[in-house]
């Protein structure tokens, strides 16, 4: 099962995104790397990095229950 994605912040243009990929394989499946982060520079400052960050993890909680 490949359980990687992006995310993106639109308002409605793209301002921000994540991506997440989990490794593959019997050694490594239960690891996985966040990349990608990035919020256009005049959204910084307005907790848009804090709600993609903490929708990815909302996302990976799910995906492990």
């Amino acid at each position: 099962m490949n359980n990687s994605f992006v995310l993106g912040a639109f308002v409605p243009e793209l301002i921000g995104m994540l991506g997440f990929y989990q490794g593959q394989g019997a050694k490594v499946k239960h690891k996985g790397n966040m990349w990608g982060m990035f919020v256009e520079p005049s959204f910084r400052g307005r907790g848009m990095g804090r709600a993609i960050m903490t929708e990815a993890l909302t996302l990976l909680i799910g995906i492990g229950n």
